[in-house]
């Protein structure tokens, strides 16, 4: 077993860090990763089981990936077992612990090389991987701490075309707000291409310090100047993902089926329906490339994730707001909703949820307590995937219900719903 470690004592908290250190699918790219493919296959038992595809020291490998386990905003892993190439086994852990008024972020790296002669080559990587990740880590540190641009934001090469420059041009004449416009103008042209495909108008509100009304309008004419195209989405009442995306919201589809979750849903409330943009083809052509999936940024929402064998328990502390949560698992028929309030007394015994096929049994009173402490305990005869979440949707997904209320005072916005 080969072991790379490695420690940065950043200036921001956990919980300033966690947002960004738990986007693995950026944060892979920031880091100069490969992109990969995957291929989600439906268990019949619940859920999906998930393989990956990518090239490594040059060769093409194949590999299935276990679930990802996080506790927020402490820690998460990944396991990768491989069916070929010079890895049998990746494993790699992030864990951030507070120290002083910042954080010690640890990255650790174990790999199983399939053949004993291949650990030297492996080995090699080290220094390269190292350089990467603190170029990745400072980043956000940085930019967190508000002495950095956004990390994640990567110049493209982009030679414009003749219709984009007219476009460029018009800007100055005729736009409701040239500045923020141009900005615009400039993200399209010029961001990399991965952060283009799915651009939220919310996000880059709040990235911007510019007003999301303001923004989304500024979308909405984007659009009539067929700078932006807009796609409607359902999103997955589970993992929340975006799926059966279309022109208009009245083309979604009424039933979709979500690989990941091995679901089918359907439209049952404007909340589940999220508006996002991608440049028009005819000034800038973007094809989305994926570096990682099922890591804890990818579901916000999802404050605790952690496979139990059958008949293990797990103790459960996570520093969250009070409010209404869910406990569910892939394989459990039935999830557990759940209050937590603040409190400052401690309960002398954790209180219980279990585990089994048809269901979740818990405590019958609220969860109280400085933090929400619990015990999960697997019950059934087979591993399952546990999952603590909270009911709240994310606040910066332009949602259908959104723009509706949007719309009602603003005409141009309205054109989006038309």
């Amino acid at each position: 077993m080969i072991a790379f470690h490695w420690d940065w004592l950043l200036e921001a908290t956990p919980e300033q860090l966690w947002p960004l250190v738990s986007d693995t699918n950026r944060i892979n790219l920031l880091a100069s990763m490969a992109p990969a493919s995957f291929t989600e296959t439906p268990n019949p038992e619940g859920g999906s089981d998930r393989t990956g595809n990518a090239r490594q020291l040059g060769l093409g490998v194949a590999w299935d990936e276990h679930p990802f386990e996080w506790v927020y905003p402490h820690g998460f892993s990944v396991l990768r077992e491989f069916h070929n190439g010079v890895l049998r086994q990746y494993r790699s852990s992030v864990t951030l612990t507070p120290e002083g008024s910042g954080t010690r972020l640890v990255h650790r790296v174990e790999l199983e090389a399939r053949i004993a002669l291949m650990a030297p080559f492996v080995e090699r990587e080290g220094p390269k991987q190292q350089r990467n990740w603190d170029h990745a880590y400072r980043a956000i540190d940085a930019y967190v701490m508000g002495t950095g641009p956004y990390p994640f934001s990567r110049t493209a090469k982009v030679k414009l075309p003749g219709a984009a420059k007219e476009l460029a041009a018009e800007i100055e004449v005729d736009s409701p707000d040239p500045e923020l416009e141009r900005k615009l103008f400039s993200c399209v042209m010029g961001e990399h291409e991965h952060e283009l495909c799915h651009l939220r108008p919310f996000l880059l509100a709040d990235r911007w310090r510019a007003s999301r009304e303001a923004l989304l309008g500024l979308c909405a004419y984007a659009v009539r100047r067929k700078l932006l195209i807009p796609q409607w989405s359902l999103l997955c009442p589970h993992c929340r993902g975006a799926k059966g995306t279309a022109a208009r919201p009245e083309d979604l589809a009424s039933t979709v089926f979500c690989n990941s979750c091995n679901i089918s849903f359907g439209r049952v409330s404007d909340d589940l329906v999220e508006l996002t943009f991608r440049p028009n083809p005819t000034y800038r052509k973007v094809q989305e490339a994926t570096y990682c999936v099922g890591g804890p940024g990818s579901q916000p929402h999802v404050l605790f994730q952690a496979r139990l064998l059958p008949g293990a328990g797990r103790d459960v502390s996570l520093s969250i707001d009070p409010g209404r949560y869910r406990l569910r698992g892939p394989r459990i028929a039935a999830p557990l909703e759940f209050n937590y309030f603040t409190g400052d007394e401690v309960a002398e015994e954790l209180p219980v949820f279990e585990a089994a096929d048809a269901g979740f049994t818990g405590p019958e009173a609220d969860v109280q307590g400085p933090k929400l402490r619990l015990r999960l305990i697997n019950t059934t005869n087979t591993p399952q995937d546990l999952l603590i979440e909270t009911r709240d949707w994310r606040d910066d997904a332009t949602t259908l219900a959104r723009v509706r209320a949007l719309a009602a005072d603003d005409a141009v916005i309205a054109q989006l719903l038309a």
